[in-house]
C-alpha cells in the first residue's frame, strides 16, 4: 500500500472511531430550552440561571432515617443552595426547602410545605425572603409580573399581581401547569387526558392533546413541538402553522415512561422494573428524537428519584426513604453509565 493512502486510510478509520465514540456517548447541551421545561416539570428542584445552578437539598448527616422525629420539620437541616455551572464551589443561601425553583427579574422563586405551605422569593444571595402567596403548595409559574398558581388540591387556577398584590381567577377549575413562556401557558385539567395551552393575553384555550388518548405522565417541550411520556409510549405534538396539532409515536414499548427530559437531540426517561413483590425501581434509558438508539444507562434507581440537567451535568436525585424529598444529588457519567453522588458540605 503506497504511503499516502495508507495516510489516508488512518485518518479515515480514526474518524469513524471518533464519530462512534460520539454516537454513543453524547454529552449535555448546555442551556437547552427544553431541559429548562423539563426540569421545571420534574418538580423544579434545580434550576440554571447565568452561571449559577439553584437547588434544594436535605442533609441528612445528623438525621436518623430510620427513626425520623415527630417535630422532624423543626429540626432538619433543609437548605437551599447554588453552585457553579460544573457543579463545584456549593454555598448554602437559605435555611429553606423549595420546589418548582424559577427565576424572574433577579428573583428566586420556589414554593414549599416545610414548615409552613407558601409560594415565597428572594434575592439570589438568599436574603430578604418573603411570603407571595400563603398556602399555595401546589404548582405554579412566574411570568410578567405575575404568579400563576394553584393553592390547594381541587382549587381554581389564580394568578397573584406581584407589583399590585390583586389576586384573579384564570380558570375556574383544578390543573396543573406544565410551563409558561411566550404568552402561553401549557396546563392540564385534574383528572382527564388532555393537555391544553391558555393564551395569556386573549384568554382562549386551545386543546393540543385531546380527551380520551392515553393519560400522560410528564409534559416536555422544545418550543416548536411538545413531547409527553404514558406507560407504554412517548408521543410528539408537532405543532402546525395554522395553530393544529398533529399527534405521532415516536417510541413504543416502554414500561412507565416517568420523568421525561429532553436535551438536545435526546429523550432521557425513567422505566419501572419489579425486584420483587414489594419493591420497584426505575431504569435510566435514552432515545434519540426519532425514536431510534434507545441505550439503558441506569439500573436499580430508587422510586421518586427525580432528572435534571444544569450546567455541564446530567443530575439524578436520590429520595429520603418514604417520599419524595431529596438527601443525594448524582452526576451521571456518560462514559461509564454510572451515578456518582456528588459531596455537598
Amino acid at each position: 500500500m503506497k504511503k499516502s493512502a495508507l495516510i489516508l486510510f488512518i485518518i479515515i478509520a480514526l474518524t469513524a472511531i471518533v464519530a462512534c465514540q460520539t454516537e454513543e456517548t453524547p454529552g449535555i447541551v448546555q442551556g437547552d430550552y427544553a431541559s429548562r421545561v423539563s426540569n421545571f416539570n420534574n418538580f423544579g428542584y434545580m434550576v440554571e440561571y447565568q452561571d449559577q445552578i439553584y437547588f434544594t437539598y436535605l442533609d441528612t448527616d445528623n438525621l436518623d432515617l430510620e427513626h425520623v422525629p415527630n417535630n422532624f420539620a423543626d429540626v432538619a437541616d433543609f437548605g437551599i443552595y447554588k453552585m457553579d455551572l460544573s457543579g463545584e464551589n456549593i454555598e448554602k443561601i437559605a435555611d429553606a426547602y423549595g420546589r418548582f425553583l424559577q427565576i424572574s427579574g433577579d428573583k428566586l422563586y420556589f414554593n414549599t410545605w416545610i414548615p409552613d405551605a407558601g409560594i415565597y422569593r428572594m434575592n439570589l444571595d438568599g436574603s430578604d425572603l418573603e411570603l407571595m402567596v400563603e398556602g399555595a403548595w401546589l404548582s405554579f409559574g412566574v411570568y410578567d409580573n405575575m404568579i400563576y398558581y394553584v393553592k390547594d388540591m381541587y382549587a381554581s387556577l389564580k394568578k397573584f399581581n406581584t407589583l399590585t398584590g390583586e389576586t384573579a381567577i384564570v380558570i375556574d377549575e383544578f390543573c396543573n401547569i406544565e410551563w409558561i413562556d411566550d404568552g402561553f401557558m401549557y396546563f392540564s385539567y385534574e383528572g382527564r387526558q388532555n393537555c391544553s395551552r391558555y393564551d395569556l393575553n386573549t384568554g382562549e384555550i386551545q386543546d393540543i392533546k385531546k380527551e380520551g388518548e392515553p393519560l400522560p405522565h410528564r409534559f416536555g417541550f422544545d418550543g416548536t413541538a411538545a413531547y409527553y411520556s404514558t406507560n407504554d409510549d412517548i408521543h410528539k405534538i408537532l405543532f402546525n402553522k395554522n395553530a393544529t396539532f398533529q399527534d405521532e409515536i415516536i417510541a413504543d414499548d416502554i414500561d412507565g415512561g416517568y420523568n421525561l427530559l429532553l436535551n438536545g437531540d435526546y429523550i432521557f426517561y425513567f422505566d419501572t422494573e419489579r425486584v420483587s413483590e414489594e419493591k420497584l425501581v426505575f431504569n435510566m434509558y435514552r432515545v434519540d428524537k426519532n425514536g431510534e438508539n434507545r441505550t439503558l444507562l441506569c439500573s436499580s434507581i430508587p422510586r421518586n428519584a427525580r432528572m435534571f440537567v444544569a450546567g455541564t451535568n446530567l443530575y439524578v436525585t436520590y429520595p429520603m426513604p418514604g417520599n419524595a424529598i431529596v438527601i443525594q444529588y448524582n452526576k451521571l457519567n456518560f462514559e461509564t453509565s454510572e451515578l456518582v453522588p456528588m459531596e455537598i458540605q
